[in-house]
């Protein structure tokens, strides 16, 4: 058998360790008065409980991917499963990872604008929502107004992808074109969304933990006390908190 991915997945396996290090970074940068504790319920500020969970997630694909390769490229395993399972796992995986992640992300957004602007937190769609919580931390913070249009964009990029796969496979909502590092994105409206591969997603991941950055940087989100965002991760709360 043939692991379907084995040419490009050193540079997958790179990739995702980068991608740990930029979070270990962010999250190193960003403490929030505490420490990076061991479990996810020891924390306290839902944005150090984000960023934890986040780099859990890369960590999990790093292990089920070597997984992959050993039993791909014919290595000892407990596991007995008809060889197109193995075919289909790192499709699995791949859109997976797009949609947890998209996940995590959209909850760390509604926590903090509902910091602001509870109202915005409990009603509005994801889109609404991280375009009212970037433009509320722009207002004092010019490296978030230099690149408000590319940025929103790049922001767009996993939810649009998460969001094909409700409709099989097709973009249903408003077309978007974006090169990010030399690759393209191509969201046509009803059209079959043909930019999700590993590379696609991942790079899309780091574009948008580039932006996450600088939005947990700004003076808004860092004058928060720690401890004052929530840990939850149920945005239905906020309408009955």
């Amino acid at each position: 058998m043939t692991f379907p991915y084995e040419k490009e997945v050193n540079d997958m396996m790179a990739r995702i360790n980068g991608l740990q290090h930029q979070l270990e970074i962010i999250s190193d940068k960003l403490r929030y008065g505490e420490t990076m504790p061991a479990s996810n319920d020891e924390f306290t500020d839902g944005r150090a409980a984000s960023l934890k969970i986040m780099l859990s997630d890369l960590g999990i694909n790093l292990i089920l991917i070597d997984l992959l390769v050993n039993v791909g490229t014919g290595n000892k395993t407990k596991v007995r499963a008809h060889e197109r399972y193995y075919s289909n796992a790192t499709d699995y995986l791949r859109l997976a990872l797009a949609t947890i992640f998209q996940f995590r992300l959209e909850n760390m957004v509604t926590n903090i604008l509902a910091q602001f602007d509870k109202s915005a937190a409990a009603n509005l769609g994801y889109t609404k929502k991280v375009e009212t919580l970037y433009d509320i931390l722009a207002q004092d913070y010019v490296v978030l107004k230099e690149r408000r249009e590319r940025n929103f964009k790049v922001l767009m990029v996993l939810p649009y992808i998460r969001n094909s796969l409700h409709n099989n496979g097709y973009h249903k909502h408003e077309p978007l074109s974006i090169t990010i590092y030399n690759v393209q994105f191509n969201f046509r409206k009803n059209g079959q969304v043909l930019c999700a591969g590993w590379k696609h997603i991942l790079i899309a991941i780091e574009a948008t933990l580039n932006i996450v950055e600088k939005m947990l940087n700004s003076p808004k989100v860092k004058a928060i006390p720690p401890g004052q965002v929530p840990t939850y991760f149920v945005s239905e709360r906020l309408a009955r908190d």
